[in-house]
């Protein structure tokens, strides 16, 4: 039997920007937004808001449901393309921010929109060998755009954590399928630069 998602729970930033007044600011009509994409506000950070954070505040709301599961964690992983650090990965942050057990792999994946993906398909294989244990994988990313773009009124923030186990322990919100497909191309649909000025500095001088 395959692994399945638990539980899980949604984090979004306190702040955000209402579509109405972005559309005014822009010069457009508001129906744009509203009708073309179907919200009415966008997710935005405030200075002490960054994808750890969400990250971490998903995975204590789901822990308040299940506190019983945070000492079984065997596995943490993150996916996301919104990394604070260049070496460090988000879960190892967020494994300390959430006192988990100190057997218990932690890491990053990024890869655009299929990390978290990989992370569940990962962590739906892990659990099978290792019965007795769950997986946390979280979901974190804030999304930009050059302003004025086209791209501008998509743009959020916001995580999910997911608790990943056996399908036949309890209950499970939705069971993962052991069946999928593969096909890998480079494509250039998101470029995301490097944050840190200094190192862009450094590697042009060597």
């Amino acid at each position: 039997m395959n692994g399945a998602i638990l539980d899980l729970a949604v984090a979004i930033p306190h702040h955000y920007v209402s579509h109405k007044e972005l559309a005014q600011a822009r010069g457009v009509e508001a129906d744009k937004y509203h009708r073309g994409l179907g919200c009415d506000e966008m997710a935005i950070c405030g200075p002490g808001e960054d994808t750890v954070t969400l990250a971490a505040e998903a995975a204590w709301r789901l822990f308040e449901h299940n506190p019983e599961a945070r000492e079984r964690i065997g596995l943490c992983i993150v996916g996301t393309e919104s990394g604070v650090d260049a070496a460090k990965p988000v879960a190892i942050y967020v494994h300390r921010l959430l006192g988990l057990p100190a057997n218990c792999r932690a890491f990053e994946i990024k890869h655009a929109c299929y990390g978290a993906t990989a992370a569940l398909q990962m962590a739906s294989s892990w659990v099978q060998q290792h019965p007795k244990r769950l997986a946390l994988v979280i979901a974190s990313d804030i999304a930009r755009y050059e302003r004025g773009s086209a791209g501008e009124p998509t743009q959020g923030a916001g995580a999910v954590a997911m608790l990943v186990g056996k399908a036949d322990e309890r209950d499970a919100l939705l069971q993962l399928s052991p069946i999928s497909g593969a096909f890998a191309n480079d494509v250039y649909d998101f470029w995301r630069p490097p944050t840190n000025p200094r190192h862009l500095s450094k590697a042009s001088t060597r």
